[in-house]
């Protein structure tokens, strides 16, 4: 067995920072967003590091100083349920650094991050349900969003610990 990664995470806050994100997201969910443009992403991502901006809030993971992974507290996610928020979203990490615990610690600080803020956070995933529910998140039912099936589930901070 290897030894662990040694990784980092922090707020996003350089704009340079900011374009690897925005490019991540797009090339990873425009796909199934067709109103989804690089420039949409870009102003999100760069609205997060505006001073006294709480949400939207990116995250970004570090690997000997390398960006290997984000994710975010944004306002809205699902079109479909635009009177629910905020959310968990843009849970990213490049494929050689995956299954080493990032994901989950890029989980965690976004969610450190929304407790302050929120009572109640929200998500869908298609295809992590387990992954999610491991750390205390409720299914709350099941929808169909840009063609595929997708889980939405809720963390309620006043009654789970993560």
């Amino acid at each position: 067995m290897g030894n662990p990664l040694e990784f980092e995470i922090r707020r996003l806050a350089a704009p340079k920072e900011a374009q690897q994100v925005a490019t991540w997201i797009y090339d990873e969910w425009a796909r199934y967003e067709p109103d989804m443009t690089w420039e949409n992403c870009l102003a999100v991502v760069m609205d997060s590091i505006q001073p006294g901006v709480a949400i939207p809030a990116f995250f970004v993971a570090r690997v000997n100083a390398q960006l290997v992974g984000c994710s975010s507290i944004i306002a809205s996610d699902l079109p479909t349920r635009p009177e629910l928020g905020p959310w968990l979203a843009n849970v990213l990490v490049l494929p050689e650094y995956r299954n080493q615990g990032l994901g989950g610690s890029l989980i965690k600080a976004a969610m450190s991050h929304a407790a302050l803020l929120t009572e109640r956070l929200y998500l869908y995933t298609h295809d992590k349900t387990e992954l999610y529910a491991k750390l205390g998140w409720n299914p709350l039912g099941s929808d169909h969003y840009a063609g595929k099936n997708i889980v939405l589930m809720d963390f309620q901070f006043s009654k789970a610990s993560f």
